[in-house]
């Protein structure tokens, strides 16, 4: 992940949300095999992550992190969107969330277990844990680390670390 300079980001945006997205469970069966090959989007405002694709599966298991930038943390909403990859068609839907922010902000790591909903969802659930951490509380040389030219997000001893 590439990010930009330190000082234009904490200009535009709040802060960033860490999300560590684990897993999904009872995912609707959207292959003929009766499986589904699901991933997740997942965004705020602009700022936008996707999942790897776990294939065959209704019960896929990620453990993957994602950061996003956040522009209001008072307004904006984490929508994740679960997908089947299909190969040789469009992708299937298998439902969304929407989480306020502001039930985010205050700084704690929150684990959510969430029933995904729309016409493709059936009884999937997604889990996730989330932290919500605003640039002005970031240590000057953390901040700096994060938002180098090619910094990547450091997996360890920073401020992943509350994932």
């Amino acid at each position: 992940t590439i990010f930009t300079d330190g000082s234009f980001l904490s200009e535009v945006y709040q802060g960033v949300l860490f999300v560590e997205l684990r897993s999904a469970t009872n995912l609707r069966v959207a292959d003929v095999t009766g499986a589904s090959d699901p991933y997740a989007v997942l965004s705020v405002g602009a700022s936008t992550a996707r999942s790897s694709v776990q294939l065959s599966t209704l019960n896929p298991v990620w453990r993957q992190k994602m950061c996003l930038y956040v522009g209001n943390v008072n307004k904006d909403m984490l929508k994740l969107r679960m997908y089947d990859k299909d190969f040789l068609t469009s992708d299937d839907d298998l439902g969304m969330v929407v989480v306020p922010l502001s039930q985010l902000a205050d700084h704690q790591p929150r684990d959510l277990d969430l029933p995904l909903e729309g016409p493709g969802a059936g009884q999937g659930r997604v889990q996730l844990r989330a932290t919500f951490l605003r640039f002005s509380d970031f240590p000057r040389d953390v901040l700096e680390q994060m938002t180098a030219d090619k910094a990547v997000v450091p997996e360890g001893g920073g401020p992943l670390d509350l994932l």
